[in-house]
């Protein structure tokens, strides 16, 4: 019965049933005798299907945290936390808006980070849009629901993205006379960050916040069944190789 409900259960959800529904349509083609039309059905089906597994997700993801792992040594004179995703009209605990995806890992991260070595923190993430608050104005409630005291704290509530939170933490950084910053975000964001933030004139020390892989990883059969949570990392490493490959194409200025 567990072995029938796990193969099951990621066909009945998203994006598990879009799957069938294209090898549904494949199959229809192929018996109308429309090749090509069936062609197309089960080659979209596949590709989703492969895109939602850990495999793909795993070998996406892997090189990217690769190039900056943790650290032996962490030191510098200021910490500098990169936003993410938020629930920003969410009722929480203490106030309005909460953390989304990878963001409660960024916190944490930051916070254990500060408590050790009592650095202040530059809070990069502004407001996207105005229907929204500024994802700093969030992170910094919660640090200090975490101890992290509110004078140790420098929201950025500037910033529309990565380029624009290394181009503002850039002027906190040269206003309060930090020279040593260490960025910390997810392991999948730092090389496109700590690029950018090598495009403004701030040599950051990377500290990845969380990895998604890992040495030793393995598969097994479920592993190969499609689930929304490694289509989502598989759209984030892509998002990310993207952006890189953006870059090097289009040459970064100090105002990017």
């Amino acid at each position: 019965m567990f072995v029938i409900k796990k193969l099951i259960a990621p066909f009945l959800l998203p994006p598990g049933i879009f799957v069938l529904i294209l090898f549904y349509l494949a199959f229809r083609g192929w018996v109308r005798k429309r090749g090509a039309a069936a062609g197309t059905a089960f080659l979209l089906g596949l590709v989703l299907w492969l895109s939602a597994t850990s495999p793909a997700a795993v070998f996406l993801s892997r090189g990217l945290e690769n190039r900056h792992p943790l650290p032996d040594d962490i030191a510098g004179d200021v910490i500098i936390l990169l936003g993410g995703g938020y629930f920003d009209r969410a009722e929480d605990l203490t106030g309005i808006g909460f953390p989304a995806g990878d963001m409660a890992g960024r916190l944490i991260t930051a916070a254990r980070l500060q408590r050790r070595l009592n650095l202040p923190l530059i809070l990069a993430s502004g407001q996207v849009s105005r229907h929204t608050q500024a994802g700093a104005l969030i992170d910094q409630r919660i640090l200090v629901d975490l101890g992290v005291p509110a004078g140790r704290l420098h929201p950025e509530t500037m910033s529309r993205d990565t380029a624009e939170n290394a181009f503002y933490s850039r002027k906190i950084c040269d206003r309060e006379g930090y020279r040593r910053p260490i960025l910390v975000t997810s392991a999948l964001h730092l090389p496109r960050a700590v690029r950018l933030f090598e495009a403004v004139g701030l040599e950051v020390l990377p500290v990845p916040a969380y990895r998604r892989t890992w040495a030793t990883q393995r598969f097994d059969w479920r592993s190969w069944l499609p689930s929304a949570a490694a289509l989502s990392v598989t759209s984030a490493a892509l998002h990310e190789r993207l952006g890189l490959l953006y870059y090097r194409l289009r040459p970064i200025g100090a105002e990017s």
